[in-house]
Order: C-alpha cells, then sequence, then structure tokens
C-alpha cells in the first residue's frame, strides 16, 4: 500500500511539473531592427550599386536604401549620382545630404525618400553641407566650392549663386557656435562667414600636412576630426590648431566619424582602389561591420550634430 501511495504521488508531481512548463510562454524573439527603431544605424556610401544604404550595425540588416534611377529621378539625372561619396544626415537625421563623384549634389528624405534638394554641381563633388537659411554649398575636388539655394517647392536648382575657387576641397562643416563655414583642401584649411546670402572668406591658414580629405565634427566636443593623406588630426576651431588624433590607422582614411554615446568612432580605409567593405573602430582598428560584396567609400553614424546645427532643426 505504502508503494502504490508513493508512486501515485510521484506521477502526479511529474504531472503537475509538466502542466507549469507548458503553462510558461517562449522567450519573445528580439525585435527586428528598423530604421525608425534601430540604435546604431550606419550610412553607407554603396558604389557597387551606386546607391546610399543605412544599416543595423549589429545586425548587418539593411534597413533603408536610396536608389536615384527608382527614388525620385529621371534616367539622365541619376546617373549624376553614380559613386556615391557623402551621405550626411541633417535636420535632426531626417534627412542625408548627397553628393556623388559623377557631379550631383541631393538633400532626401528618409521617411518617404523624397527628394528635396538637387543640383549638380559638378567637379567631382565629394561633400557638402546646409546652411542656417536651409541653402546648400558644395565641396568639389576638382577645385571649387558652389553655394545654391535650396527651394523644396521647386526641387531641382540649376544655376549656383556662388561659385570659390579652392584647391581639392574635399569637405564643409557649418560651426554654429562661431557662424562659419569650415573646409579643407589639398594645403590649407579656410573659414567663411556667411553675409547676406553670400560666404565671405574669414580665415586662411596652413594644414598640418597636404592633401585634406574628411573633415567631420567630433560629437558633444567643440573640435572636429581632419583627415589628410598621411595622419588624422584633432582641429580645434577656438585656435585654429591642429594635433594628432589616437587613430589606429594614420594614412589614407578615407571618412572618419563619431557618433552619439554608444555608437564609438568609426573610420573606412580603401581595402582595393578607393573602396572597402568593412567599418573599422578608429581607436583599436576593429572591425565593427562587414558585408561582403559591398563597396564603401563613407560611413557615417546616423546621429545628431550639435556642432552644426541647432537642437530643433528643421526644414
Amino acid at each position: 500500500m505504502s508503494k502504490l501511495f508513493f508512486t501515485v504521488m510521484l506521477m502526479l508531481g511529474m504531472a503537475s511539473c509538466g502542466n507549469e512548463s507548458s503553462s510558461k510562454e517562449p522567450a519573445a524573439k528580439p525585435a527586428i531592427p528598423t530604421v525608425e527603431t534601430s540604435a546604431k544605424q550606419l550610412i553607407l556610401t554603396e558604389q557597387a550599386s551606386n546607391t546610399v544604404c543605412i544599416y543595423d550595425q549589429p545586425t548587418r540588416l539593411l534597413l533603408w536604401q536610396w536608389k536615384p534611377a527608382e527614388d525620385g529621378l529621371s534616367a539622365a539625372q541619376a546617373k549624376w549620382f553614380g559613386l556615391p561619396d557623402e551621405a550626411k544626415p541633417v535636420y535632426n537625421k531626417s534627412c542625408l545630404l548627397i553628393t556623388a563623384s559623377n557631379g550631383g549634389c541631393a538633400l532626401v528624405r528618409i521617411k518617404d525618400k523624397k527628394v528635396l534638394f538637387l543640383a549638380k554641381p559638378g567637379g567631382n563633388p565629394h561633400s557638402a553641407e546646409v546652411l542656417p537659411d536651409n541653402n546648400v554649398v558644395c565641396a568639389s575636388s576638382e577645385g571649387y566650392m558652389t553655394l545654391w539655394k535650396c527651394d523644396t517647392l521647386q526641387q531641382y536648382s540649376s544655376e549656383y549663386v556662388q561659385k570659390i575657387d579652392f584647391k581639392g576641397v574635399h569637405n564643409a562643416v557649418w560651426d554654429y557656435k562661431r557662424n562659419c563655414l569650415w573646409c579643407a583642401g589639398d594645403e590649407e584649411m579656410r573659414s567663411y562667414k556667411y553675409e547676406d546670402g553670400l560666404l565671405v572668406l574669414d580665415k586662411s591658414f596652413a594644414l598640418p600636412s597636404v592633401l585634406g580629405h574628411d573633415l567631420m565634427p567630433v560629437y558633444g566636443e567643440d573640435r572636429l576630426l581632419l583627415t589628410v593623406w598621411a595622419n588624422v588630426y584633432y582641429f580645434n576651431p577656438s585656435d585654429c590648431s591642429f594635433e594628432i588624433a589616437p587613430a589606429f590607422l594614420q594614412k589614407n582614411v578615407k571618412s572618419v566619424c563619431t557618433g552619439e554615446p554608444g555608437q564609438t568612432a568609426i573610420y573606412t580605409t580603401p581595402v582595393e582602389s578607393w573602396w572597402t567593405n568593412e567599418v573599422l573602430e578608429l581607436s583599436t582598428g576593429n572591425r565593427l561591420f562587414f558585408v561582403d560584396g559591398l563597396h564603401i567609400y563613407k560611413a557615417r553614424w546616423r546621429a545628431e550634430n550639435p556642432f552644426s546645427y541647432p537642437s530643433e532643426h528643421t526644414l
């Protein structure tokens, strides 16, 4: 009787445990990141497909892609965006300011891929910047900058407002605190004031080394990162001084970018010709992102930019 009692109790206990385990809900699957929810979005100029892409960095999931021929441009205009080489987040990260070596410059809204501004500066554009009145300045590496009126109702701007000769200029960054534009060329750094709708030269001085390339603000700080052919520098606009940045790689860095908290400083350097298929951590050289088949020229975090713009930055 005693053995039968214990056998029955054991069976009841096992049944009870089975019921408890079956009543537990399965563990929730991680949410699939989207362009609205991802905390670590990499913006890439992708030259194999001539597109601009946004990837979730941890999962390498493609979140968004702008294909000029399919997203608002004519076939002729789409050709201007062969070899995209800049895609800068602006207007509280809602838009991308894009340039391409084939001559084009565009402002594209992320949520619907609408092209808000379009121009053809030519001369191998390498970067651009939005000014306080929403007009756009484009840096063309063949030796000049052009200023364009941005009219989102008109979209296409056929004629520039101003053209400035500047040998080898590759970049342009607005300084919100000092109300000026910084840019670097082959041998010199310049700042321009923006007065009555025109750029006016303010300062000009020699670079610490030749062939300036990328220029980007350091997030949360009052300084910028500058790449030249042989080095990566910090540039301090308060006294116009340079100091070597503690970068893992100094030579031939095509792009450099810092980001919001949790977004480590990154860089790109060619693995073949001028492109790469990976994004690396600036201080260590560790690989943060890799997709075989991509031809990445520049990589940017989708991050705010308090150095250049007010906290509420709308078009």
